[in-house]
């Protein structure tokens, strides 16, 4: 080298600029310095970024996870907590902590989860299937409407 043996690095990088003068030495030793906590910076936001925090519910209130049956005309919604799944297929297998939806189909929902329907309904929805076979009831003329909204005596 020559007889003035300092030298400058000039880093930049997502608008964070770095310049580092001085003897050879000094500025690969910072360079590796810098370069070390870059990689460890890194590695700790892939493992935050791996990594699933599970919030703790307000005090005094239980988790809970919304169950939805979902029918060819019907959506049905319901609140849902580990303790109303103890009797069911899920036990074991579903934790609402971890959940916030579970998802299950209409055809298999009495024999996976029936126990949970107790008329506790939150809310109900037609599909787009269920809003096209009301529109067609409401077209029908009003004595055939009136006979198929009319309940059967003994059902």
């Amino acid at each position: 080298m020559a007889k003035d043996d300092n030298i400058t690095l000039r880093f930049e990088c997502g608008g964070v600029e770095l310049k580092i003068s001085g003897k050879h030495e000094f500025v690969q030793k910072m360079y590796r310095t810098m370069m070390e906590d870059v990689e460890e910076a890194r590695k700790r936001a892939e493992d935050e970024a791996h990594q699933t925090t599970v919030p703790e519910p307000p005090e005094g209130k239980r988790p809970s996870a919304w169950l939805h049956r979902c029918g060819a005309m019907m959506h049905k919604i319901y609140m849902v907590t580990n303790e109303d799944l103890e009797s069911t297929l899920l036990d074991g297998f579903v934790d609402v902590v971890e959940l916030s939806a579970i998802y299950v189909e209409d055809e298999v929902f009495d024999q996976v989860i029936g126990q949970v329907e107790r008329g506790d309904t939150l809310w109900a929805e037609f599909t787009n299937l269920g809003r096209r076979k009301m529109k067609e009831i409401e077209d029908l003329s009003s004595p055939i409407r009136e006979a198929l909204t009319t309940p059967v005596p003994g059902d």
